[in-house]
């Protein structure tokens, strides 16, 4: 990492803390820290076939997302979007999504998180699953509170 006249932060390619978790490899290319609380930015490198995350939705959270390099998809409420390179998907707070890769080839993408803080997510998550027998594990209180700490929400969103 470069920090230039102590104002600009720069990191290369491959460069950033990185976390695996259930195959894929999460880069923190912009942290909390590093911008003051107010975004994240994350690097995805998910592998082919990868299920993603389970369906929810946030309450304060924004995220964003860029497709890098192969097929990344969306479901978005009850529609499904396939986003290939250079494609840009908004998820604003409130609106019930995940993604995942239905693909045989691995794909990359940038996610953009605000405000800040989102990144411990994966750190904390990857913890949680090493100290696990089994995945997912048999009591769901532990992930029930990460994913109460880190604004991910599985019940109905309010109407809007």
């Amino acid at each position: 990492m470069e920090t230039i006249a102590m104002m600009a932060l720069v990191k290369g390619p491959g460069e950033g803390q990185s976390v695996a978790l259930r195959g894929a490899t999460v880069t923190r290319k912009a942290d909390s820290a590093e911008t003051g609380g107010a975004w994240t930015l994350l690097e995805y490198l998910a592998p082919p076939h990868f299920e993603g995350p389970a369906p929810h939705w946030h309450a304060e959270t924004t995220e964003a997302f860029y497709v890098l390099d192969g097929t990344l998809s969306f479901a978005i409420g009850e529609q499904t979007i396939t986003a290939g390179p250079g494609a840009f998907v908004h998820v604003p707070v409130g609106v019930v999504h995940t993604f995942f890769n239905p693909t045989a080839e691995p794909v990359r993408f940038l996610t953009f998180c605000t405000p800040g803080g989102f990144e411990q997510y994966f750190d904390d998550l990857a913890a949680l699953a090493a100290a696990a027998p089994s995945w997912p594990p048999q009591d769901m209180a532990p992930l029930a509170a990460l994913w109460a700490r880190y604004d991910i929400r599985h019940d109905p969103p309010p109407a809007r």
